[in-house]
Formats: structure tokens, sequence, C-alpha cells
């Protein structure tokens, strides 16, 4: 990933066996991965706690929140929007034409994961990745006002979609230089 430009590291999967928990593993196996990535150039790494009592664990590692998303339900009005399937490459450009100020760039890998789950839209004035199964844009950026209007497109009486805001606290970073300013948005973890 990046922002404005400098690396940043989506750090994923973060586990560690409950026999084992309360021993330190996951601090040690964190300044491990912090020291690694350093050496690679990257000023910061963030990742999305899975559970919210997770959250107090990784400040208490030296993460901080920033940003939020916010997580709405609609249901299917008006005349559907016209979208349109994209590929990967599409999405990528489209995703940083629309990404909030302070948005973390995600990279091709990313997107590829991302890809292997849902399906890729773009319309007038948005773009999006929404995963069927679940009824879920997962990630919904530009005129988020059309919601109710793709539903309608994507023939389903009511979806969820998260897009960026403030309704709840969402991913976390930590600086691994001094002086590095946070980002404000990070919306595709893999987190469904």
């Amino acid at each position: 990933c990046s922002l404005d430009g400098e690396k940043l590291a989506y750090v994923f999967g973060v586990a560690v066996a409950k026999s084992a928990r309360g021993q330190g593993l996951c601090r040690n196996l964190l300044e491990a991965t912090f020291a690694c990535l350093q050496e690679r150039g990257y000023l910061q790494a963030v990742l999305v706690p899975a559970r919210a009592e997770l959250y107090a664990m990784y400040e208490k590692l030296g993460f901080t929140c920033f940003g939020g998303v916010t997580e709405r339900e609609i249901t299917a009005d008006g005349q559907a929007e016209k979208i349109r399937e994209i590929s990967e490459e599409e999405y990528l450009l489209q995703r940083e034409r629309y990404l909030p100020e302070g948005g973390v760039l995600q990279g091709k890998e990313n997107v590829a994961f991302l890809a292997a789950r849902t399906k890729l839209y773009a319309g007038d004035g948005f773009v999006m990745a929404y995963f069927p199964a679940e009824r879920f844009i997962v990630e919904l950026i530009g005129d988020v006002e059309k919601a109710p209007q793709i539903a309608r497109a994507l023939g389903v009486k009511s979806l969820k979609y998260r897009t960026n805001g403030s309704g709840r606290r969402f991913a976390m970073y930590h600086p691994l230089q001094e002086g590095v300013k946070p980002p404000n948005y990070f919306g595709l973890p893999f987190d469904f």
C-alpha cells in the first residue's frame, strides 16, 4: 500500500493460539515485523482488528485509530443506476480517482485478493466492490447517495454498504518513523 507516495504496510492475520496468549508473542512478532518493514523503507503499518476487544490490545502495542468508516443498510429505490463490471486494473484507477484525501492506496495484490471474493463495479461518480453472498458493498466511494439506485441495479431489495466516514472506528496505524502523518481512510480490509 502507499500513502502520499510513501510505502505503507497492511498487516493482516495477526493471531496467537489461545494456549500461548499472554506471553508477549504478539508483541515480539509485531516488533520483528516493524524492524523488517523499516529495513524495507516502509514508514508506517496499518491493520484492522478482527474484534472490538482487540483495539485496546493494539493500542498497548503502539497502534492508534485513524479515520473510520460508516456502514449503512439501505433499501433499493428509484431508477436503477447504470453500473458496469470492471477489471482489477480499472478498479485501482477509479479507486484512486474517488479516494478521499489522506486515503490509503492499495496495490495490485490487495485488489486481486478483493476481486477473488467480490465483483468490482463503476458508475457515474462512484466505484465499488460488491460481495454478492452477503449483499454487502465492501467499499463504496464517490457518490454514496446513489446507493439505493445501485441496489436496484444489482437486483436486490436491500443491501449494506461501507464508505469513508466516522460511524465507527475501524483501522489502526503504527508509525515506523517519527513525524509520519497518519492516513485518514483505509477502506479495503479483508474482513468479510
